[in-house]
């Protein structure tokens, strides 16, 4: 990661050579590089840099490959960590700056609300990204959303009924019971046509 200091060499460089105040042949190769970097952010183009710094175009991709090999990440877990808490930093940042527009009498209606639409995408491309990663479930349990219990909660009170009325309860209303309880199994069988959402 470049310091400050190195950012302002960088620019200085550039600007030198856009300005012709800097001959490219006294730029060294480290330097040449660095800059190549902060142009191909800022969209520069192979013939542009090679122009720029009277090289040729071969000359520009082997510094690109070499930024590419210079910016390489090996896997580490604990990069994941860091990348998802940058991640939600940003995204709660630029959610914030989205509300605070939609809530804002400056703008007109239509772009409020387009603030406000796009605050709340947001939040849904943040889940799915989660979702991807691993961080989120890919789908919510299954619950009833009569009785808010699970479909394991539902079958293992059915049983418990059934377990306690044995002895009271005629034969085919333990039947009715029994089949109440295959009747929900089936719907939640993987591949059902129709599994509740």
């Amino acid at each position: 990661m470049s310091t400050p200091k190195e950012e302002t060499h960088v620019y200085k460089v550039i600007q030198g050579l856009k300005d012709k105040t800097l001959d490219a042949s006294f730029v060294k190769k480290e330097a040449r590089i660095d800059c190549v970097e902060v142009l191909s952010l800022e969209g520069g183009t192979l013939v542009s840099m090679a122009e720029l710094f009277k090289v040729s175009e071969k000359t520009i991709k082997r510094d690109l490959e070499a930024i590419a090999d210079r910016n390489a990440l090996n896997p580490d877990p604990d990069i994941i960590q860091k990348a998802v808490g940058d991640f939600m930093l940003k995204t709660n940042m630029s959610y914030g700056n989205l509300v605070r527009m939609a809530r804002s009498k400056d703008g007109s209606i239509s772009e409020r609300a387009q603030a406000e639409y796009y605050a709340v995408q947001i939040l849904k491309d943040r889940i799915k990204i989660l979702q991807s990663l691993g961080y989120l479930p890919e789908a919510a349990r299954n619950i009833n959303i009569t009785t808010g219990k699970t479909l394991e909660q539902q079958i293992e009170e059915i049983n418990k009924e059934l377990e306690e009325s044995k002895n009271i309860l005629p034969a085919e209303v333990i039947e009715a019971h029994k089949a109440e309880i295959k009747l929900l199994e089936n719907e939640h069988e993987p591949g059902n046509k129709n599994k509740q959402d």
